[in-house]
């Protein structure tokens, strides 16, 4: 009897066990857990200086966007090498999503003149154009001599090679002014100035005869009077400018629309990217960001899918591309 009952105690026991171990083993596994960003603040790599266009522009971007993301956005400025160095900076980072860049047409320039040593689209995620402009103008100082792109044309074909126009070296600047110079058939000094602004002071100064710039950049110094644009690369005036003519208008066909966009590194994780493009297109559909964008520097704002965006600049770097010998020559 005391053999069956201890019999009897085993096999409980081990029945026990038995279940502890199936209960324990058909447990389904715990889910990995859902990606929590942001959880810091985030940066955003402008390779532009401060004060140009393209740091007005991620700054108003960077107001709304860090409102729909929840957490501070910093904008960074790394300039240098026509925006190849923030660039960079960006796509050496961690690709956890915490270093965004935010750059324009210009990145696409820099890949044609090899500034820029990389493909954009093989290192980066676009995840939205964020805005689109015609807002670039050739612009001189205001007691200059130039009123019209026709007084600059006449006195570039008079003075070959003298009057020197202030670029930063594979930049969106860069490519405009080799074409106004191919197309009005003049010889002008080029000269590498830097970015925006470090290339204002010196043409205010007297140091530079002519730049293009983004009107939106410079409109102070438009209404002081102390700049004065020859001619806007636009299609028709715009509605802020509209006492400035176009270069087209002046026999001129120079029209090229400048995109800006948001882009992570190209191995941050997609359930971050859609994070971040999602708040991203949340923030380019707030109204108030229209209109203050519109108004104030003539910008027009985007909302569109990161493949959107990759098949619009694609496109303008083939239309780019077709000036690549230009671009290469000087």
């Amino acid at each position: 009897m005391k053999k069956l009952l201890s019999i009897f105690l085993i096999m409980l026991l081990m029945m026990g066990i038995f279940a502890g171990c199936t209960q324990t083993s058909s447990e389904p596994s715990q889910p990995k857990s859902s990606t929590v960003y942001p959880t810091k603040p985030i940066q955003i790599v402008v390779p532009a200086g401060a004060g140009g266009d393209t740091d007005i522009n991620a700054r108003m971007f960077a107001e709304y966007f860090s409102k729909e993301i929840g957490q501070p956005v910093v904008i960074v400025n790394t300039s240098g090498a026509g925006g190849s160095t923030g660039t960079r900076a960006v796509k050496d980072a961690e690709s956890d999503g915490y270093k965004l860049l935010f750059f324009h047409s210009a990145a696409l320039v820099s890949m044609l003149t090899g500034t820029m040593d990389f493909d954009i689209f093989k290192e980066f995620k676009i995840l939205t154009l964020t805005s689109s402009d015609q807002t670039e103008a050739l612009v001189v100082s205001g007691d200059s001599p130039y009123k019209t792109s026709a007084d600059l044309i006449s006195a570039a074909k008079a003075n070959p090679g003298k009057l020197s126009c202030a670029i930063e070296i594979g930049s969106y600047g860069h490519l405009n002014t080799l074409i106004y110079e191919d197309l009005a058939g003049i010889d002008l000094k080029v000269v590498d100035g830097g970015s925006t602004a470090e290339k204002l002071p010196g043409l205010l100064g007297g140091k530079f005869d002519l730049m293009t710039v983004h009107l939106g950049a410079i409109n102070d110094y438009i209404i002081s009077g102390k700049m004065r644009s020859i001619g806007v690369l636009a299609e028709e005036r715009l509605p802020k400018w509209s006492n400035i003519p176009t270069l087209k208008e002046q026999g001129i066909d120079l029209v090229f629309e400048k995109y800006c966009f948001l882009a992570a590194n190209k191995n941050t994780p997609d359930d971050v990217c859609k994070i971040i493009q999602d708040a991203a297109i949340r923030a380019l559909k707030n109204p108030e960001y229209i209109k203050k964008a519109k108004e104030n520097y003539a910008v027009d704002i985007n909302a569109i899918s990161g493949e959107e965006s990759t098949k619009k600049l694609k496109a303008q770097f083939d239309l780019f591309s077709k000036y690549k010998d230009l671009l290469n020559k000087k």
